[in-house]
């Protein structure tokens, strides 16, 4: 489909909370050797699924800390 305006003019929506811990956390897994083995095409399935666990099990703080910067992305 085209666009009427380019995708750079679109405007961006602000990142929310898990976004960010996602963009930050993303490189980190797939640097660890475990994580070498998976296919390229379930890599995404199986980030999103540790993530999504990890994003669960943080302290309510931590999460705090993640939200402010979303803020800050508004």
């Amino acid at each position: 489909q085209s666009h009427s305006m380019p995708m750079q003019a679109l405007p961006r929506k602000p990142r929310s909370a898990y976004m960010i811990f996602c963009n930050k956390r993303r490189p980190e897994l797939a640097a660890m050797p475990e994580y070498s083995e998976v296919p390229a095409k379930e890599k995404m399935a199986t980030f999103s699924r540790v993530m999504s666990r990890e994003w669960r099990a943080l302290s309510d703080e931590v999460k705090r800390e993640y939200n402010a910067q979303a803020q800050l992305d508004k």
